[in-house]
């Protein structure tokens, strides 16, 4: 299915998930009025599962394609050819290129980061990469965090990345799927509660995949030191909120559950 990039007079709107773009910040506590007075007007088309969004420096767009092409929008226009250099992917299901997004220091190093599922059906897992962009290729790939419980199915990757003010990336881990998929003879789902495994967890990781001295339970024996947050399902939108200075989590839920989280 061909899906478009549109974008309105307060943001953009890719694949019906809005983000606002503001002028200034605002802090509502309160019921959230609804918007209005916006207009839509498209400026890419042909794009295939489009996942994934960071705006460059130069006001160039990247966007990740789910079948595991990255593709790139300059002067409001789609460039027929995709950037160079994605290994391959498992795209199946919600399986494939997922997320990226661009270095803080990006302007001195060029670097991006990607979210994608590596293995097969019967053999999977969510990765972290890095790579450098130069010009339309991406040089130096390298893996750089991998769930290490791999799963069957292509369900519940997670796969969104959210940088925090001390450099430190938040990467989200979904559960590994709804019944009837298993592991360890029992609903695999229900390995978000375990803490010695990735799987139902947002984990924090340095920019070179290294563990963060300070998180939560590096010192807690059986627990995996990557771990930032447990118990979830499968967030797939994840951010930094300076004004708060808290993170915020949309979690999607089973028949209607989503829970949005701070």
């Amino acid at each position: 299915m061909k899906q478009a990039i549109c974008f309105g007079l307060f943001g953009i709107l890719c694949f019906s998930c809005p983000l606002t773009l503001v002028a200034a910040p605002i802090v509502i506590d309160g019921d959230v009025p609804a918007e209005g007075g916006y207009r839509l007007v498209t400026v890419a088309e042909g794009l295939e599962h489009p996942w994934g969004l960071a705006w460059l420096p130069n006001g160039d767009l990247l966007i990740t394609e789910r079948p595991g092409r990255l593709r790139l929008i300059r002067n409001e226009r789609l460039l027929e050819n995709p950037i160079a250099g994605i290994p391959k992917v498992y795209d199946s299901g919600q399986g494939g290129l997922l997320d990226l997004c661009i270095d803080p220091r990006f302007n001195d190093n060029g670097r991006l980061f990607f979210t994608y599922a590596h293995g097969n059906v019967t053999s999977n897992r969510t990765r972290v990469a890095s790579a450098t962009l130069k010009g339309m290729i991406l040089e130096n790939w390298r893996v750089i965090f991998e769930v290490s419980t791999a799963k069957v199915g292509n369900q519940h990757f997670g796969s969104r990345m959210a940088w925090l003010p001390d450099g430190t990336l938040l990467v989200t881990i979904g559960d590994g799927g709804n019944p009837p998929v298993r592991l360890d003879g029992d609903w695999i789902r229900k390995q978000a509660q375990n803490k010695a495994v990735h799987l139902g967890k947002v984990i924090r990781i340095n920019a070179d995949g290294s563990i963060p001295a300070d998180n939560p339970f590096i010192d807690t024996p059986g627990a995996d030191p990557f771990i930032w947050s447990y118990g979830h399902r499968n967030i797939q939108g994840i951010l930094y909120d300076p004004l708060r200075k808290a993170v915020w989590a949309s979690e999607h839920g089973a028949l209607g559950g989503d829970e949005l989280n701070r």
